[in-house]
């Protein structure tokens, strides 16, 4: 087996870029059916969970100014379903970046909640080294330091995920859509 460079592992790994230099995700549907849920908001459709699922999938992390391309490759697609799914696909990542965003607010809030109680509970415990009672001080003091590292682990290791999470979002509202047919109806037409 012949060892890869680093460069030729990039190569393999890096991201589609489209001919202006976007993020590019092809997608090939086979069944025109599986893009839109059965379920959705009334006159507000929306994509399927598997779909979603494939489109998320296909996404690498990008910078904030970066742009994304979906392509989408079907035969049986007409210009009134171009739009729909279009809109479709825009209403499923406005919501999700929606509940992202309320996600984010209450784990700051709780955060903040926790690191009072936590200082609430050192103060608490420290009195209790004062009037030398070692053992309640002691478990008072470990109460305090795990509300304390909750609020660490919300605030810094969950909020970087929930604000990744919103930019994927944003790149999939503001994506460029396209439409294709597959070669086998290009030589067709």
């Amino acid at each position: 087996m012949k060892n890869k460079s680093l460069t030729d592992v990039k190569k393999e790994f890096s991201p589609l870029l489209d001919e202006n230099g976007k993020r590019y995700i092809p997608v090939s549907v086979r069944v025109e059916d599986s893009i839109l849920s059965p379920f959705s908001p009334k006159g507000n459709p929306t994509i399927s969970g598997e779909f979603a699922e494939f489109l998320d999938s296909q996404y690498t992390e990008m910078k904030a100014n970066d742009q994304l391309h979906i392509d989408i490759e079907c035969d049986t697609i007409d210009d009134e379903e171009r739009i729909l799914y279009e809109g479709a696909i825009r209403s499923y990542y406005k919501a999700e970046e929606t509940r992202k965003t309320k996600e984010l607010v209450r784990n700051n809030i709780i955060a903040l909640i926790m690191v009072i109680i936590g200082i609430v509970v050192l103060t608490v415990s420290v009195i209790f080294y004062i009037f030398s009672h070692e053992i309640v001080g002691e478990i008072i003091d470990i109460v305090a330091w795990v509300f304390v590292w909750e609020a660490v682990d919300l605030f810094f290791l969950r909020s970087p995920t929930l604000i990744r999470e919103k930019l994927k979002c944003k790149h999939f509202i503001g994506a460029e859509i396209t439409y294709s047919y597959t070669q086998k109806q290009q030589n067709v037409a």
